[in-house]
């Protein structure tokens, strides 16, 4: 039998008694690395293990490999939470850490888990261990630690399913044989949303403004209520292009725009909008609040090269945001200045079927509406094996 099929087995065997590791590692892609020098990791949605290294391991330890790696799927830790120009081989030991912290690895396993022998308190969180670890001079860092979080990096939608398959659990009590101190690091992580500043944030130009204003509602740092706090009003000027082609359904158009309407509730002052299907429609909208309703002028094929000419024409814009289902051809941004754009794609399925093209474009990235549908999605799928 091989690598693959093992692990396979292994997930079979969860579906019955370990309900919530079966739905996690369904919401990845399993995926061989002849290349990697570590079993497995996880990460950038996908499980990746090494054929030739786990060729020689035994079923149980397999499964506490596998394990391990769930778990840091349920604690984000692939997927959030990660200090700015973080090392990842610090990242790798903060993570072994906090799980050793609540569950007991087997000692040959712990033994390979980098950190976990180090005298540390228990009870901390990812981050401050993270922040202890960066204090010290450790020579114990490798590449291969470095390797098991390579393909970590911030991913809000990832985070979005994952608490999605933690709430579920709760509802139903489906947490199959994991512990009460590992159900309480997790949920502790739940509250997670798409945090619609961190797309704002993409953007070259500071979305924070020198539109300084008094109010009563904040406190003061210092004086506390005795004295009016400051907000600051969010100043950067979008360029949002909604996909109002055929095979963008209306229901999805309404998922743009309640997106856009969250902007403003940011904070964010105006965004200009396009329709576009293979030709820019009715011209420029400029929003300076939420709407309830646009009238959708389109309806034909999909081209995005006059959204990117557009913007490329217009450098007054700091960024550039499409929403859409990605059904079309790449666009050519004809421009040499500096250009930002996101990808706000309708669904998990136009995510999949399209982020690899977009991310070979320079300084263009890609996310996507998360929906109940993308959890149902996993578990019809996982019910299916």
């Amino acid at each position: 039998m091989s690598v693959a099929e093992r692990i396979k087995k292994i997930a079979e065997e969860w579906f019955l008694r370990e309900p919530l590791l079966f739905v996690a590692y369904c919401s990845h892609e399993l995926m061989a690395n002849f290349e990697m020098d570590v079993p497995i990791r996880t990460g950038n949605r996908r499980i990746e293990y090494s054929p030739k290294l786990l060729e020689s391991f035994s079923n149980e330890m397999l499964e506490e490999f596998l394990k391990v790696e769930i778990f840091r799927i349920l604690l984000k830790h692939p997927y959030q939470r990660q200090p700015p120009f973080a090392r990842k081989a610090l990242l790798t030991m903060a993570s072994n850490i906090t799980v050793a912290d609540v569950y007991d690895v087997p000692n040959v396993i712990k033994n390979q888990m980098n950190g976990t022998k180090f005298s540390m308190p228990s009870g901390l969180c990812f981050e401050e261990y993270y922040a202890m670890l960066s204090n010290w001079c450790l020579s114990e860092q490798t590449t291969v630690d470095a390797q098991i979080s390579e393909l970590w990096e911030e991913d809000d939608e990832a985070c979005c399913i994952v608490s999605e398959l933690i709430e579920a659990a709760i509802a139903n009590n489906t947490w199959g044989s994991i512990s009460g101190r590992v159900q309480d690091l997790i949920k502790a992580g739940l509250k997670v949303d798409l945090d619609y500043r961190k797309m704002l944030g993409i953007f070259r130009t500071s979305i924070m403004s020198s539109k300084r204003y008094l109010t009563r509602m904040r406190p003061n740092r210092r004086l506390k209520f005795d004295a009016m706090g400051h907000r600051y009003k969010l100043m950067t000027n979008l360029l949002v292009a909604i996909d109002v082609s055929g095979s963008v359904t209306n229901e999805s158009i309404s998922f743009f725009l309640s997106v856009v309407n969250r902007f403003f509730k940011y904070g964010v002052e105006k965004v200009d909008v396009l329709q576009f299907d293979t030709e820019i429609k009715g011209g420029i909208k400029s929003l300076n609040k939420a709407q309830g309703i646009i009238e959708v002028l389109g309806r034909g094929e999909t081209s995005f090269q006059p959204i990117a000419d557009y913007y490329c024409a217009h450098p007054e814009y700091d960024g550039l945001i499409f929403f859409t289902d990605g059904c079309a051809n790449p666009p050519v941004y004809n421009t040499k200045r500096s250009i930002d754009v996101l990808w706000v794609l309708c669904s998990k399925d136009a995510y999949m079927q399209n982020f690899g093209w977009i991310r070979k474009i320079k300084k263009n990235r890609v996310t996507y509406i998360p929906r109940k549908s993308d959890v149902f999605n996993i578990k019809k799928e996982a019910a299916s094996l």
